[in-house]
């Protein structure tokens, strides 16, 4: 079970393990060479990534090379190497040889900052000195002459232009047209990249800056619901290991997802998303709490609590010792009892290298009195110096008896010390239990 864990963590974390749309392969393909081509032929190149907003989902590919003189002519490639990139109409990432600088139309209202941005993340990520009072001319400059010393090294540098359109919106185009004429220059190895969900951005450009534009368009459709469907299907159902009891339990859990996905609740939130957002991080989002009801309806053997047995089982660990702890100072006769009273019995029962800091507890003590578990037991107004008032639990030892019981992370030594008498501390008790075994 645990691996199948494993196996479902990073399906759902890790966008290079996770299962991709079928209609995103071409995309991703395109993508690849044009990288290809900047990085290994010090090609420069300039593209737009066009579609609605959520409609492509994120591609993780990882494709491993060695070195070969047909596919690398004229690289620089002494050792295999890992090319990582993730591609979505609204976000990119490539990591192999490259320096990459993000702009967005929303934060670079005017191309003066945007090109103070440029320079900026440039200089933080080569560890150079950053003029604030730097203008537009030396900003350019300066990038000029990083392009010229990132071809003498073999690096490609890739700037990717979030909300496309509204760069191509501001008067004049200077940084449009500044950035694309770098890219005629024979001493530069540059990639521009505009991402934008208008699919006319490319006609608002100038007449100046458009020449200058490879006219490369890639447009990101959104995938139908049966695709949807195909990738949750993908993502959820795990494979089954050859043993035979662990063979069962997958056999059993892919069964669930499998009628699940056939449930017709399912099929409607699959064409919601289809039509609003389907990119993959969206649609695991969206049907894990769907997913999540229906598994936990179908496990008939799950008994129901009630709530107050409930919240106790949704306690922390530390939590349940106050409690235990509140327990124990009613056994000694005590009605009320103060946070220090509290914490001291804890420390005097669970007398342990790893137990927890007073300051630690106190958090605890408050989130009991939110949840009503305790009451201030003097009914005054709030005061400042709650951890000096006294309170008294509102709940019965039965209640937090069961409460131990349905706790998934409540440890044993726990429930052994509430069943055992005020006056043993944790530290005797596991000697006495040692004792006793050693005995026998």
């Amino acid at each position: 079970m645990d691996a199948a864990m494993q196996i479902l963590r990073c399906r759902l974390y890790d966008p290079r393990a996770s299962p991709v749309f079928a209609s995103a392969e071409e995309n991703r393909r395109k993508l690849y060479d044009l990288f290809r081509h900047t990085i290994c032929q010090a090609c420069n190149n300039s593209a737009l990534l066009l579609g609605p907003r959520g409609c492509a989902p994120n591609v993780g590919a990882r494709a491993r090379f060695e070195r070969n003189p047909g596919d690398f002519s004229g690289s620089n490639f002494d050792r295999r190497e890992d090319l990582l990139f993730v591609i979505s109409p609204l976000k990119l990432l490539f990591c192999c040889f490259r320096s990459q600088v993000r702009l967005n139309g929303l934060l670079h209202a005017d191309d003066r900052s945007a090109l103070k941005e440029i320079a900026k993340q440039l200089c933080v990520e080569h560890e150079l000195e950053f003029s604030k009072a730097a203008s537009f001319e030396e900003n350019l400059r300066f990038l000029t002459v990083i392009l010229e010393q990132f071809s003498l090294s073999h690096k490609a540098l890739v700037l990717v232009l979030d909300e496309f359109d509204l760069f191509a919106q501001k008067p004049k185009q200077s940084l449009l047209y500044n950035l694309l004429d770098l890219l005629q220059s024979p001493s530069s190895q540059a990639a521009v990249i505009g991402i934008s969900c208008r699919l006319d951005a490319d006609q608002l450009l100038e007449k100046r800056v458009r020449s200058r534009f490879s006219q490369r368009k890639i447009l990101f459709l959104p995938p139908p619901s049966e695709e949807i469907t195909r990738f949750l299907e993908a993502v959820l159902v795990i494979p089954v290991d050859s043993s035979a009891n662990l063979a069962q339990h997958a056999n059993a859990f892919n069964a669930k997802i499998s009628a699940w996905l056939q449930m017709e609740t399912t099929k409607e939130l699959v064409n919601k998303l289809a039509a609003l957002d389907s990119s993959p991080r969206n649609i695991i989002d969206s049907v894990f709490r769907n997913l999540l009801d229906y598994l936990k309806n179908t496990k008939s053997t799950t008994p129901k609590h009630p709530p107050t047995i409930c919240a106790l089982a949704d306690l922390s660990v530390l939590e349940l010792f106050l409690l235990t702890s509140m327990k124990r100072l009613e056994n000694k006769e005590r009605d009320t009892y103060t946070f220090n009273s509290v914490f001291k019995e804890y420390q005097d029962g669970y007398k342990s290298s790893d137990s927890y800091s007073k300051k630690a507890a106190y958090k605890a003590f408050e989130h009991l009195l939110e949840r009503e578990l305790i009451g201030y037991s003097d009914g005054r107004a709030v005061s400042t110096l709650s951890h000096l008032r006294p309170v008294k639990m509102l709940i019965s030892f039965e209640e937090l008896e069961q409460g131990l019981e349905a706790s998934p992370i409540c440890p044993a030594t726990l429930r052994q010390w509430y069943s055992q008498p005020g006056d043993l501390s944790m530290f005797s008790l596991i000697t006495f239990s040692w004792n006793v075994s050693a005995e026998a």
